[in-house]
């Protein structure tokens, strides 16, 4: 992941020796998707990540970092390091056009893998006299920004990429967060199958996305004292706040992965991630039920949904002293797990 970034910021720097322009020193540049970068640190950068431990990560090195570029007010420039959700590239893109003063430079890069050729293809017509170039296996895009463009209908069309959609159960989603077309069948299961649980007391949901499954609990089981929903992606977790109305929920933009909490809970529930990027990456999972073995109250129950493909099993049974498959359906599985 890291060498990847590398590889898209070399490519940026490439295309901007080749054009012979620049931010300019000191320059007040919106960095979206960023990572950090020595590259970076000759600007006054906001360096804008939704996700939490990218987030941390740009603290720690000393960037002036956000969650999000809303409400930062405006900027000479601008570069959008896209992602593999194209909506949710095109939304941005919006925001940065909205962002970025006239005639400030806006630079977009994406990898030729993450469909780079479609995401520059869509953007040309809202950036005019754009310059085009390739280097390692990536695409970049440099133009002068024209805020005449926001009145444009296809900029209209990017911005409500951004909109929240409608899903069953009046629960809401949006593009580039997961479940961002339907809710997720694992999850559905999940849910299905703790239907006659003794649900009570104070309950978490590790990597929370939308919310659905708290909000599905919140609603099903009344002697639930208050649910934590944990969640890494900044904007997964805002749709959540509007999915869950309830106070009895709690809402912590934090890293399951390196959790360090001395709250313990009687349930957790959780559908954790299996992927990094574009690979499978089943530590993720593995992360999540070690902090679930080690955030739960003692006789506390852990609930988790995987893929039946993944080997979860094992982690499990070294973890806890009692454990059931609870259900196999579609693809999915259910492992119910108690600490003692």
């Amino acid at each position: 992941m890291r060498e990847a970034y590398i590889d898209s910021v070399e490519a940026l720097i490439h295309s901007v020796k080749q054009l012979g322009c620049g931010f300019g020193e000191g320059a007040r540049i919106a960095v979206i998707n960023a990572a950090a970068h020595s590259f970076f640190k000759t600007f006054n950068a906001v360096m804008i990540h939704s996700f939490f431990p990218r987030y941390t990560d740009l603290k720690k090195s000393g960037f002036n970092a956000a969650a999000s570029i809303e409400g930062q007010g405006e900027f000479d420039g601008g570069v959008i390091f896209a992602g593999k959700d194209q909506k949710r590239n095109l939304y941005d893109l919006f925001l940065l056009i909205s962002s970025v003063k006239d005639r400030g430079e806006i630079a977009l890069v994406s990898p030729n893998g993450l469909g780079g050729k479609t995401f520059m293809k869509n953007a040309r017509p809202v950036l005019g006299g754009a310059e085009e170039f390739f280097k390692k296996k990536h695409r970049v895009l440099i133009a002068k920004n024209d805020k005449g463009f926001l009145a444009d209908d296809l900029c209209d069309q990017y911005r409500s990429f951004g909109d929240l959609k409608e899903l069953e159960d009046s629960l809401f989603t949006r593009a580039g967060i997961f479940s961002s077309k339907k809710i997720d069948d694992g999850s559905k299961l999940l849910i299905e199958t703790m239907r006659h649980e003794p649900c009570r007391g104070a309950a978490a949901d590790f990597g929370s996305g939308n919310g659905y499954l708290s909000f599905e609990l919140l609603k099903r089981f009344g002697d639930i004292e208050s649910i934590s929903l944990f969640e890494a992606d900044y904007n997964a977790l805002a749709v959540s706040k509007i999915n869950i109305k309830d106070n009895r929920a709690n809402f912590i933009w934090s890293d399951i992965t390196t959790l360090e909490r001395d709250e313990k809970f009687d349930i957790i529930v959780s559908n954790p991630p299996f992927h990094s990027g574009a690979q499978t990456d089943i530590s993720l999972g593995k992360q999540f039920i070690h902090s679930a073995y080690n955030s739960l109250k003692r006789n506390g129950v852990f609930y988790v949904v995987a893929n039946v493909k993944l080997p979860y099993e094992k982690i499990v049974q070294s973890l806890f002293d009692r454990w059931i498959a609870m259900a196999e359906k579609d693809g999915y599985k259910v492992l119910k797990a108690t600490r003692s």
